[in-house]
């Protein structure tokens, strides 16, 4: 199994948005070994989340939730396949607003 790659935010773990951890993914109930450390944008409180659930969609499907928030994406003008893959298939990070 390899490591997700993610064209929008090539070093995750560089960034501290995934850590090392031997927490279960609440989307796919397995102990990969990572986890995202930041935070899905969803109704409901999710604190364990794999890349692999990140990086094919699973979990912002399941939860019905984004990594990021999609506004200034939309009203850049970006096209809509870059913001979902932006949004629902890309970890997010903590940033200064």
């Amino acid at each position: 199994m390899g490591f997700p790659t993610f064209k929008y935010h090539p070093n995750p773990i560089e960034t501290g948005s995934i850590g090392s951890s031997s927490e279960v993914c609440e989307c796919c109930d397995i102990a990969r070994g990572y986890i995202f450390t930041g935070i899905i944008y969803a109704k409901d409180d999710i604190d364990n989340i794999c890349l692999w659930c990140i990086s094919d969609g699973s979990a912002a499907e399941k939860f019905n939730g984004t990594f990021v928030d999609d506004y200034p994406l939309k009203d850049a003008g970006i096209d809509d396949a870059i913001i979902s893959e932006v949004c629902e298939r890309t970890p997010g990070y903590n940033s200064w607003q």
